[in-house]
């Protein structure tokens, strides 16, 4: 039963989950990476979860983006940088999204 935000008792919960990375440069493994729908915005996002053994950390990058064109550009700029960044000449795409997982790349973690 639900009896408010005041007074929960959070002591027995313990989290399991791996660490988000802390601020700063790393070297991680793409180990996830797919293309998410937005329906309703009619947008599509690369979403990247890149992990090494600090932590892990999620990137969401637009590839299409109707409102905003700048947001396209900025976004296909990111994933052509991914791309020369681990070894693929980043004039276009490969076949598949699954290309990216098990990639090494550096990465910076800013807040």
């Amino acid at each position: 039963m639900f009896n408010g935000f005041a007074n929960i008792d959070l002591s027995t919960l313990k989290d399991d989950r791996q660490a988000m990375l802390d601020v700063g440069k790393h070297e991680v493994t793409i180990n996830d990476a797919k293309v998410e729908a937005n329906e309703a915005k009619g947008t599509h996002q690369l979403v990247l979860n890149y992990e090494n053994s600090d932590g892990a950390i999620r990137q969401w990058i637009y590839l299409n983006h109707p409102a905003s064109e700048k947001a396209t550009e900025i976004g296909l700029l990111q994933v052509k940088k991914l791309l020369i960044a681990i070894g693929h000449d980043g004039e276009s795409t490969p076949d598949d999204v699954s290309y990216l997982r098990g990639k090494k790349v550096g990465i910076n973690v800013i807040n």
